[in-house]
């Protein structure tokens, strides 16, 4: 039962430490905002739905209003790929971001400040650890989901003391395959294992191996996929996969955005946008998955 990892309380003023994640509902893409006491990093913006219309126009930007952020201290793009690139335009026209962090064809967008996501690069705000996992610095490689930026997220501190341990609370993979997977698991093994891992390529089926998610060894998963997409995402033998590791897969074309806040040294959540039906029309009920709405 997942929700043994979680305790039901509202959110508290963030400390040291602490951090919110929320996968936001952009459809067929993929687009996540870590909020820390006083920095927020977005990784990646969705994808663009029409020359007119983005994830950063119509879902990221509205979004970040809500929530009273102004500036992004940090935005990462994985890779070049539409679904993950979409929005990064309009939001360097539109939001004022301190450092852009680009891989694969990212590096085109042409952005100030920014650098190429590399293995090794290491960051830490307000007691949280940032870390790059890939591609390596001698990354050669021409396919664009292999050279997606992998980022670890650790707090650094619980309750005001050093944190012990070296599990990570997330593992945020972009769109890399079963390839990487085993270079990591070759490279990186140590650094792996996290409570949630953002599931690779949205759940296609040539990645998830089940010596990465051995390795990594998850409480839980976030996937975020369009309702009824056509690339079928996530794949049937994925969520089985999941399923028989015991590990609890929230998918956004079933929950709507989806938030998790790790307080305290304790995961709280999830909330949901997609939370309980409020007219007679609404299919989705997700009360016995989801604390309360987002």
């Amino acid at each position: 039962d997942p929700a043994k990892f979680f305790q039901k309380k509202p959110a508290v003023p963030l400390k040291n430490g602490d951090f919110v994640l929320t996968q936001l509902d952009v459809g067929q893409g993929s687009a996540l905002l870590i909020s820390t006491k006083s920095y927020d990093l977005l990784f990646d913006t969705g994808p663009a739905f029409s020359s007119q219309l983005n994830a950063g126009k119509a879902i990221i930007a509205p979004y970040l209003r809500l929530q009273g952020i102004s500036q992004l201290n940090t935005v990462v793009v994985s890779h070049g790929d539409s679904d993950h690139i979409g929005g990064a335009q309009y939001i360097s026209d539109n939001i004022s971001v301190e450092q852009w962090m680009l891989g694969g064809r990212a590096n085109r967008l042409g952005v100030d400040e920014s650098l190429t996501c590399r293995a090794g690069q290491v960051w830490v705000r307000d007691g949280v650890s940032f870390q790059f996992l890939s591609p390596p610095l001698d990354s050669v490689s021409t396919n664009e989901n292999d050279q997606s930026c992998v980022l670890r997220v650790k707090s650094l501190i619980v309750d005001g003391a050093v944190a012990l341990g070296n599990r990570a609370q997330i593992l945020i993979t972009g769109d890399i395959g079963s390839r990487i997977e085993r270079r990591l698991i070759k490279t990186s093994s140590a650094l792996l294992s996290a409570d949630m891992l953002v599931v690779p390529h949205h759940g296609s089926n040539s990645s998830s191996s089940l010596s990465f998610l051995q390795l990594v060894d998850p409480l839980f998963a976030l996937v975020s996929v369009g309702h009824n997409n056509r690339y079928r995402h996530p794949h049937k033998k994925v969520v089985n996969r999941y399923a028989n590791a015991a590990i609890h897969l929230y998918r956004s074309s079933q929950l709507g955005a989806v938030q998790f806040q790790y307080i305290d040294g304790a995961w709280r959540g999830p909330l949901c946008s997609r939370y309980k039906p409020t007219h007679f029309w609404e299919w989705a009920d997700n009360a016995d998955v989801c604390d309360e709405a987002l």
